[in-house]
């Protein structure tokens, strides 16, 4: 299977990287990792899959915390993994934190992977130095200091809800 461009591994560097000069946000956690993407697509029989080992597999492990950091584009009628999630947070009392996407901003840009249920959705945010250091992109002066990146989905979904929960930086870390 494919990794393309390392996302996940980079995803993981900024959970939890513990190295003498840098550190992640959880600097001492344990990963169970599961890749659900081969090729340039990911399944839904994979994610599904994915999901449920997450809390039952050979090994007798269960997550405390899940992240799945894939896009898509929300479809209108309530799907299996909002479902599924819903029913794994309840059981095992897991925290889901799932992309918002990156189809930029609009109605039903939002993720399909967690419309709705027990889920924590994450979009994109930027800083005015990052756009200018790493894109050289340059800001006048009465831009904001921080804002949400172009590319980053943003909702209303279809039930309403406004998407993303938070926003985290979302690119060149």
């Amino acid at each position: 299977a494919a990794d393309f461009e390392s996302h996940g591994t980079h995803v993981a560097g900024i959970i939890g990287a513990d190295g003498p000069t840098l550190q992640g946000a959880a600097p001492k956690v344990n990963f169970m990792a599961l890749k659900v993407c081969s090729g340039i697509s990911c399944t839904s029989g994979a994610i599904i899959r994915g999901l449920v080992e997450s809390f039952y597999n050979s090994s007798g492990l269960t997550a405390d915390v899940v992240n799945i950091s894939l896009g898509s584009q929300q479809g209108y009628t309530a799907d299996i993994y909002s479902y599924l999630i819903r029913d794994l947070a309840a059981k095992f009392g897991a925290v889901f934190f799932v992309s918002a996407s990156n189809s930029g901003a609009g109605f039903r840009s939002i993720n399909s992977l967690g419309h709705f249920g027990p889920i924590v959705s994450v979009g994109a945010s930027v800083s005015r130095e990052t756009l200018l250091q790493h894109y050289d992109v340059n800001i006048l002066s009465g831009a904001p200091e921080h804002s949400v990146f172009g590319f980053s989905s943003a909702g209303p979904n279809y039930t309403g809800q406004l998407r993303p929960n938070i926003v985290a930086p979302g690119s060149a870390l």
